[in-house]
């Protein structure tokens, strides 16, 4: 977030010099986006599951991110000769900061639910507190670094980089989730149940739907003409 924040702020990549904040308005799209973003995830949770769904959708966004990052990086050094790229880069850092306030909800709240599934009451008492206080720290200390990272980098670098890291963290979501099978506690298993169940109710619906529809049919008296 400090990095997208910044680029937004920035005179020369974002909104920094313009006459009226954009920032408002920026916020009025993080909700319709969280929601088009939470419509793809259901869809990947129903077609692959929890664990692939985190997959598909944690890539997805770090490949936002890494294009998003090839193309400022592109178009920053022209912007000296081509001052009228400077519409199209402020699009770009626009879609991008609307879309990293979206896209953070859904991330977040899948490794929560893996958290949630996989822990018992007491154990959840007890860690979600550490947890929480971990990221937060963690995100204090890559707002320090966003200033020194860019100097080296410049700030579609730093872009860069989130997304390798967001990348990077499918690792850690494949070894979470392989220790909660190799212990039996996969949060895939219930998810499959669940949707075996509401497979099954669907069917057993539609069958007593047909046999209700035979009985009236064949009790009803015959028709005088």
């Amino acid at each position: 977030r400090p990095v997208t924040m910044t680029m937004f702020t920035s005179n020369r990549l974002g909104f920094g010099s313009s006459a009226v904040s954009a920032y408002p308005f920026a916020m009025t799209f993080i909700s319709p986006v969280s929601f088009l973003l939470l419509l793809f995830y259901g869809g990947c949770l129903n077609r692959s599951g929890p664990y692939l769904a985190l997959k598909q959708t944690t890539l997805s966004c770090a490949g936002v991110l890494g294009l998003s990052s090839l193309l400022l990086a592109r178009l920053d050094p022209l912007l000296d000769t081509h001052p009228h790229l400077s519409t199209l880069t402020k699009y770009i850092v626009g879609v991008l900061f609307v879309f990293r306030e979206s896209y953070v909800q859904l991330i977040t709240s899948q490794h929560w639910s893996f958290i949630s599934s996989v822990l018992t009451p007491s154990q959840s008492s007890m860690w979600f507190a550490p947890i929480s206080g971990l990221t937060s720290v963690t995100s204090a200390l890559a707002a320090i670094c966003v200033g020194k990272l860019s100097a080296v980098w410049g700030i579609p670098g730093v872009v860069g980089a989130a997304g390798l890291f967001l990348a990077f963290s499918v690792i850690f979501g494949d070894i979470a989730y392989r220790i909660a099978e190799k212990h039996g506690f996969n949060p895939a298993d219930e998810h499959y149940r669940k949707k075996e169940a509401k497979l099954k109710a669907a069917a057993s619906k539609g069958g007593s739907n047909k046999n209700t529809a035979s009985t009236s049919s064949s009790s009803s008296p015959p028709s005088k003409h």
